[in-house]
């Protein structure tokens, strides 16, 4: 089954997961390097442990998912997070559950916490689109953009979609 795009939002799980997760109870991390060669990493870790025990550099690589030990006992015993949510409770807690991801994914509490993860955002106004795009081509005009920016392909392809380019980098 196909859910609309307009019905998903692709961080999900991850913020209820960050909102839940203290920062020593990590148990795996997934992320994306999106600069130079794209490539996924996932690491596990064999007990809970701190995100610097990972070998993850927020400024290069995109956090895809998180599982780890939630603070919430509704939530039990493991939480996993990125575009969905997993956890294992009866179905009897569903309601609760749910409510309680509902008010954790509302909650910014996480960018206290974990102020290194989930600083990148799609932007969807499209007056804010046309400034940036704006902004982008005076860059490139006045030769600025080589040393100040970086570009790259999109976190999530479509089907329909093709893209050749696996990335774009201007400075660093």
């Amino acid at each position: 089954m196909r859910v609309k795009d307009q019905w998903l939002d692709p961080n999900f799980g991850l913020r209820v997961a960050l909102n839940s997760i203290p920062q020593d109870k990590l148990i795996e991390i997934r992320a994306e390097q999106v600069f130079a060669k794209w490539h996924i990493a996932n690491e596990r870790a064999p007990r809970a442990s701190f995100i610097d025990e990972f070998g993850v550099e927020f400024d290069r690589d995109l956090v895809a998912s998180l599982e780890g030990i939630p603070s919430q006992a509704l939530l039990g015993d493991h939480i996993r997070g990125g575009t969905s949510l997993r956890v294992d409770r009866p179905f009897s807690q569903l309601q609760a559950v749910l409510d309680k991801a509902t008010t954790l994914f509302a909650s910014t509490e996480y960018k206290k916490r974990w102020p290194e993860v989930a600083n990148v955002s799609p932007v969807k106004d499209l007056t804010l689109i046309a400034k940036l795009e704006a902004q982008l081509g005076a860059e490139f005009a006045s030769g600025q953009a080589q040393k100040r920016l970086v570009l790259f392909t999109p976190a999530r392809r479509r089907d329909e979609e093709s893209q050749l380019a696996q990335s774009y980098v201007f400075g660093r």
